[in-house]
């Protein structure tokens, strides 16, 4: 959701990327508790729901050791070790499957509102934490008042359940003395998961006024001045001479590139001077030539240098070597339009036998 906002300061810009992946980086994310605590109650809740038969069976398998459990005469290692063992499996049983849903949905509902995050920095020390001042400030900001009326309202919900769960059912209660030790648990239980219930669905609606109030003061407390966002913006502006020395070498990259591919050229095109085209063409895996090298002025000198240096055919053809260089990037072939005039050449060579060289200057045909 998108808030508009206007805090202190003139703070009325929203965050840049920037300034948010900064955030995310020191692990300031839009989090709420309560969205997490309501999500393993509430899954919590329907575990103890559906396994309540096994419960049940373990509570009474439990009754039967305890009344099996010998209250008179000695008792030896092996008599205790054989009860704690028997209790560790019981309770085992008990709360394996529920703490393990409590577990993956702990993890689930909060990947689910912080997405996928690790971070090593926010565990990192810091000297603040210390600082008797920053506490003092903490407990009586806005977040402490606002996380303290979150803590009484969850309170005044439980006690309000409770007694509403269980004004209705005082003569329930007398009459526990003469249930049977199932009963008596089953009665518990179905009292436990009514309240429970309860406090969930109550606890659902003060979890999403909490995300949303968390997510206000999240896009709140990352406002920008205009003057930041300017300044911001300055600062990812690389230095006009950085950007000319990245461009410099970018060419003298490109250039070294072309050079290594002129003496595999076939025929290097020119204008007479201003314009070079250097193409290669092997009919046995190629579909048509491609440029591999192309230059002006003296980036044009310098390719017919290096043709001259390895016996690269140099041939004067002022308009198709304006057209190839203006129309065709290096390493791509050239478009059906220049077909006609590019086989013309290479007919040529073909007939002299690909031994046309002219040091000081280029052939016509």
């Amino acid at each position: 959701m998108q808030w508009q906002l206007e805090g202190e300061e003139g703070r009325d810009q929203a965050a840049t990327g920037k300034k948010r992946s900064e955030e995310h980086r020191k692990g300031n994310l839009v989090y709420s508790q309560e969205i997490t605590s309501c999500a393993v109650l509430f899954m919590g809740l329907l575990a103890v729901k559906f396994t309540a038969p096994i419960i049940l069976e373990q509570f009474a398998a439990l009754l039967t050791e305890v009344v099996k459990f010998p209250t008179l005469g000695k008792w030896d290692i092996a008599v205790i070790q054989s009860g704690v063992i028997s209790m560790s499996f019981f309770i085992a049983k008990l709360v394996l499957p529920i703490a393990l849903t409590a577990v993956i949905v702990s993890v689930a509902a909060t990947m689910s509102q912080t997405g996928p995050f690790f971070e090593l920095k926010p565990l990192e020390w810091k000297w603040s934490s210390l600082s008797p001042i920053n506490g003092f400030r903490n407990l009586f900001s806005m977040q402490s008042v606002v996380n303290l009326g979150f803590s009484l309202l969850k309170l005044t919900i439980v006690i309000l359940v409770i007694y509403f769960a269980t004004r209705n059912r005082v003569m329930e209660v007398t009459g526990l003395t003469y249930m049977t030790a199932g009963s008596f648990i089953k009665w518990t239980m179905t009292l436990i998961y009514d309240m429970t219930l309860a406090v969930v669905v109550l606890y659902i609606i003060i979890a999403v006024i909490d995300w949303y109030y968390r997510d206000y003061r999240y896009e709140y407390n990352l406002l920008m001045t205009k003057q930041e966002v300017k300044d911001e913006h300055k600062q990812q502006e690389q230095n006009p001479i950085i950007k000319q020395a990245q461009r410099k070498k970018m060419r003298q990259v490109s250039a070294a590139g072309m050079m290594a591919a002129v003496p595999k050229a076939t025929v290097v095109i020119t204008n007479p001077t201003h314009v070079a085209v250097a193409l290669e063409y092997e009919s046995d895996s190629m579909g048509a030539p491609k440029v591999v090298a192309k230059g002006l002025r003296l980036m044009a000198e310098r390719i017919k240098a290096v043709a001259r240096e390895n016996n690269v055919p140099i041939i004067e053809k002022p308009e198709l070597a304006r057209a190839l260089y203006k129309n065709v990037e290096i390493g791509k072939e050239i478009p059906a339009q220049f077909y006609e005039a590019v086989a013309e050449l290479l007919a040529y060579l073909h007939r002299l036998g690909r031994k046309v060289f002219n040091t000081s200057g280029t052939p016509g045909l």
